[in-house]
């Protein structure tokens, strides 16, 4: 017989059932089940961050996954990329797909510390498929395989504990406020039917440019990863 939970907190429903001795949790926001009744508005907020899709707990360790939609995000572009002369420069509604964020938690006395942390982007909305093929970040910052690159300074993300699960929201934030470079980009990160024309791949400045000129960004740009939701969490 399964063990399985329903509460409610202030993000809405969270369903939890206890599989192979893993505690899955799913919450469903409150906006989602408004949206399924009517067409109100509200603000997702509570104990988890928003947009979270699944939540699986071991022990010790802690699986998160966080959704960020599809749309338009201001990047900030790093002084020492050898095209620009000095400073930082910040390109405003660069066009990104929908990305998730697996975060892979470790339970300390005073919250929460980040072990690591994959990201993967989807051509629109998660619908909860545990099947769901997952594609490259399309994205600088991002390692093989598919792990975010902090920085090393000791306020990157993975150097700070997190007292709540709500906090980590801005973990996810700090990904798309840090300066981007060059460091882990290559032309593979995007299917060959983009179109580099004689953009310098090196040149993350150029590139964010051309997407801010596209204004969106096409779904059929996205390289495959090789690998499903299911085998990501599967990993904790």
């Amino acid at each position: 017989m399964s063990d399985v939970n329903v509460s409610i907190t202030p993000s809405g429903l969270a369903l939890s059932m206890l599989i192979d001795g893993k505690r899955q949790y799913q919450p469903i926001p409150v906006g989602e089940l408004l949206s399924a009744v009517g067409n109100a508005t509200t603000k997702t907020s509570g104990w988890l961050p928003p947009n979270t899709r699944d939540w699986i707990e071991v022990g010790n360790r802690v699986m998160m996954v966080v959704e960020v939609p599809m749309g338009t995000h201001d990047l900030t572009v790093l002084h020492d990329n050898s095209y620009l002369k000095k400073g930082k420069m910040v390109i405003k509604g660069v066009p990104l797909p929908t990305a998730l964020f697996f975060f892979d938690l470790s339970k300390q006395s005073d919250g929460y510390r980040i072990s690591s942390c994959k990201i993967y982007a989807l051509p629109g909305r998660f619908n909860g498929d545990k099947a769901t093929k997952l594609f490259l970040y399309p994205a600088p910052n991002v390692q093989s395989p598919q792990t975010i690159c902090w920085g090393f300074d000791s306020y990157s993300a993975k150097n700070m504990t997190y007292k709540t699960m709500t906090a980590l929201e801005g973990a996810v934030q700090l990904f798309y406020e840090a300066a981007f470079n060059d460091h882990c980009f290559t032309k593979e990160r995007l299917a060959s039917s983009f179109d580099w024309g004689s953009i310098d791949y090196r040149a993350v400045e150029q590139y964010f440019e051309k997407l801010k000129e596209y204004g969106y960004f096409d779904p059929k740009w996205l390289k495959p990863s090789g690998t499903t939701y299911a085998e990501v969490v599967g990993q904790i």
